[in-house]
């Protein structure tokens, strides 16, 4: 004989929502499927009113006072609150902006230079922010000016381009934030 183990959780429910009888309130006020009010209503009497509509009672606000609930098809619901979640997460994801990291050393030559300043252009016009690390090994650290020389000769070849943070010298590196005007 198999021994069946219990599912960890039911596909119809996974959801995050109160229905129907697991509203345990005292009163609730309660919105019909077209968005009326029908007033402050017992929970138990809300569940035979959806019940007899075939439909659900899903609370739609806990925080209020008394708690709101609502009337619909659960799947409907469900799917529609999904798809606003999706959206949200799509809107957040394309509003953030990303830093971009080059790296360059002192004695960079001019070609590779203006290579790294394309790609730096690429990385601003598409909305990006770009963080230049000029690094300094060993006795490349006596000449420091070498890399603010290196700082000002990138945003020449740059356009429509100004500093989010001025570069500053932190160790044996010089680091600066550019973003698009």
């Amino acid at each position: 004989m198999r021994i069946q183990h219990p599912r960890k959780y039911d596909k119809k429910n996974n959801h995050n929502f109160k229905v129907n009888n697991d509203i345990r309130m005292r009163e609730i006020r309660l919105i019909d499927t077209d968005g009326t009010q029908l007033g402050i209503k017992d929970p138990r009497d809300a569940v035979e009113i959806a019940k007899e509509k075939n439909l659900d009672l899903v609370m739609i606000s806990e925080q209020a006072n008394p708690p709101v609930c609502k009337i619909v098809d659960l799947n409907k619901y469900v799917y529609a609150e999904k798809k606003k979640q999706k959206e949200k997460d799509k809107k957040a994801r394309e509003s953030r902006i990303e830093i971009k990291e080059i790296q360059l050393r002192p004695v960079t030559q001019k070609h590779d230079l203006e290579t790294k300043a394309k790609q730096i252009q690429k990385f601003i016009d598409k909305g990006n922010n770009v963080k230049i690390v000029i690094r300094f090994k060993g006795r490349e650290q006596s000449h420091i000016k070498v890399g603010f020389d290196l700082f000002k000769e990138v945003e020449e070849l740059l356009e429509g381009v100004e500093y989010l943070t001025e570069p500053q010298r932190t160790g044996p590196r010089i680091i600066g934030i550019m973003k698009k005007k």
